[in-house]
């Protein structure tokens, strides 16, 4: 399961990467609904809902503009407002969970390959098996066993 989180955060975030790369040069949206649009641009998506008008088709178009980085939203009435979310702000989420879930498994196997207890982290080297750590009383499991 760990291994499943772990990796799929690593995917998301170079999806995202590649996603932020993509869209500087260039730019694409679509409509969802009559009343609900995306677009991808500025290395930034906006949701868009206005009144009913005609559906846009998927399209992708070169970009002229620069890189906005600051999050934007506005309401014009009822039914009407935009949400612009730039991409840097999924980029840092995933990249540190992604960074959490990596580190704590890689501190988890350096306990384990010493035969450290799992909650605490004590060189359980020497002691009798199934005794509880010393440092904090954890009961002794097959994988911190010696």
């Amino acid at each position: 399961m760990g291994g499943m989180i772990r990796w799929s955060l690593a995917i998301a975030l170079a999806l995202l990467l590649v996603l932020h790369v993509l869209c500087v040069p260039f730019y694409t949206g679509a409509s969802i609904s009559p009343t609900l649009h995306w677009r991808l641009e500025h290395a930034r998506l906006t949701v868009k809902r206005t009144p009913p008008r005609s559906m846009e088709g998927f399209f992708v178009a070169h970009n002229s503009e620069g890189l906005r980085f600051a999050p934007d939203f506005h309401v014009y009435g009822p039914g009407d407002w935009f949400v612009r979310l730039p991409l840097w702000l999924p980029i840092t989420l995933v990249g540190s969970l992604t960074s959490l879930a990596w580190t704590l498994h890689l501190r988890a196997r350096r306990i384990a390959a010493r035969h450290g207890c799992a909650r605490c982290g004590y060189a359980r080297a020497g002691l009798a098996t199934g005794t509880p750590c010393p440092e904090c009383g954890a009961p002794a499991t097959e994988k911190t066993a010696p």
